[in-house]
């Protein structure tokens, strides 16, 4: 599953390409939740000659429903050429999804790579369709990185938490600058 807008950045021809690997080792559907063009990505699915049964776009998903459609999914990806601190991470990681996602920006602050999920080289599909794999594969270690990505969220990145820090931080520049 991905969930995002549909836009080049967020690396979504990778998400075709690895799923165009895997589809011919396993069966799997791939779902977009997001605003933007499905256009273009319907024509790259197509040009693989990948069957319209096996993937679907949801178009925009209300906020409020999307924690029901999380644990609907084997596993959420973000295969992203840039990010910062995407919430959609952190969204997966509390409904126990796993997450495959690049080691970009403030990614590999959430994702503790093969513990609370994987992390793969932004542009590539092979590392990406690997790491699908690896979790479609093994419902035990699907499931490990599900709950540890949950643990981190309750553990390091609730509201609560985060305003704490976020209060630290300028508690902090504030001294320095007295």
């Amino acid at each position: 599953m991905f969930s995002g807008r549909m836009i080049a950045l967020k690396g979504l021809n990778v998400a075709i390409e690895a799923f165009y690997q895997i589809s011919k080792e396993t069966k799997a559907h791939l779902v977009f939740a997001g605003t933007g063009k499905e256009d273009p990505w319907k024509r790259m699915l197509d040009q693989r000659n990948v069957p319209k049964d096996d993937y679907t776009f949801l178009g925009t998903v209300p906020y409020q429903e999307m924690p029901w459609l999380y644990p609907l999914a084997s596993a959420f990806i973000l295969p992203s050429y840039s990010e910062s601190f995407p919430m959609t991470i952190l969204e997966a990681m509390a409904c126990k999804l796993p997450v495959i996602a690049t080691n970009v920006g403030g990614i590999p602050e959430m994702i503790d790579n093969g513990r609370n999920g994987l992390l793969f080289q932004p542009g590539d599909p092979t590392g990406l369709s690997n790491n699908l794999l690896k979790v479609l594969d093994d419902e035990g270690f699907a499931s490990k990185l599900g709950e540890r990505g949950r643990e981190r969220v309750c553990e390091e990145f609730t509201s609560t938490k985060m305003a704490s820090s976020t209060a630290e931080m300028y508690r902090k520049v504030l001294e320095v600058s007295a």
